[in-house]
């Protein structure tokens, strides 16, 4: 594996793609965090913007990384504690900038040292709260001496997390599990956007020509396929989701309101859903097609 590799960079492009692949997600998900109305004022501000750097923006707030600190609320509480020893020094200005810039021997480090911990306790929970984020029994908290060589820290964090991933032998395997398709996501994508292209071709002649024009076997496309319909839909693939319900039709009939192909699927008065309105309404059940689709996910 590369030095530059970047897992976070790699999960934040791949969830934005498969996020991309639901669009009424993608909307709530927009409206819901307010990036939405901040893209808006971004092309307003910045009207060559790309959609590349929209996307790189969006993957930083789908995906954690793994190493988080949190600079600013320290920083805070360091000031604090700075300007109080000031104000208890008497110091002028200039001996603030002395102390800042050439530092003052103790006992004055001691002092500072005391007030920057009781500083920080003050923000503890902020703190925690920042750098514990959503999954706070999957994280672990490490102070880092600074002063020490750069190799020695880093050699002691690696132990570190090794034996404590040790110790969480269960939740590293489901962690490994979860990351294993990253890889592959572009292949999980290409099987997806194919599939979704085939239109009502039947599930089993859609899966084999999908499997002759990406050249892998018949089981790991299905397999893909239903790896990449759980990350687009944050649920397990099930036959039954595949058909039609009420819902889904509303959602199909939002996106035939707003269409980008300007309605060519009506021909001679008939009308032929496009590949996205079926993708989002579903199959009815009683087409055989759908009875063939849904036997393909069986276990080979």
């Amino acid at each position: 594996m590369p030095n530059n590799y970047n897992q976070t960079k790699l999960l934040g492009k791949a969830a934005v793609e498969f996020l991309k692949r639901n669009p009424k997600q993608f909307k709530t998900y927009l409206d819901e965090t307010g990036f939405g109305d901040f893209f808006k004022q971004l092309r307003v501000k910045y009207p060559n913007i790309s959609e590349k750097e929209l996307e790189d923006i969006l993957a930083e707030s789908l995906v954690s990384p793994a190493v988080v600190s949190d600079r600013a609320a320290a920083s805070d509480a360091y000031y604090r504690a700075f300007k109080r020893l000031c104000a208890e020094m008497g110091w002028s200005r200039q001996e603030e900038d002395d102390w800042i810039f050439f530092g003052k021997p103790d006992p004055f480090e001691d002092r500072l040292n005391q007030y920057y911990a009781e500083e920080l306790c003050m923000d503890s929970e902020k703190i925690i709260k920042n750098l514990m984020g959503d999954h706070p029994t999957k994280t672990l908290l490490v102070a880092i001496d600074t002063d020490r060589p750069m190799d020695a820290i880093l050699s002691e964090v690696k132990a570190l997390v090794a034996t404590e991933k040790h110790g969480r032998f269960l939740n590293e395997r489901r962690t490994f599990s979860r990351a294993k398709w990253l890889p592959k996501a572009e292949e999980l994508l290409k099987v997806w956007d194919l599939y979704g292209q085939a239109g009502k071709t039947p599930g089993t002649v859609t899966f084999n020509i999908i499997s002759k024009i990406v050249k892998r076997p018949l089981s790991t496309v299905k397999s893909q396929w239903r790896s990449a319909y759980e990350k687009i839909y944050n649920v397990p693939y099930e036959p039954a989701q595949k058909f039609s319900t009420e819902e889904k039709k509303e959602s199909a009939t939002e996106l035939c309101a707003k269409c980008p192909y300007g309605a060519k699927c009506y021909k001679s008065g008939d009308w032929y859903p496009c590949a996205d309105y079926l993708r989002i309404a579903g199959k009815e059940r009683g087409l055989k097609t759908v009875e063939l689709s849904e036997s393909l996910f069986a276990d080979d």
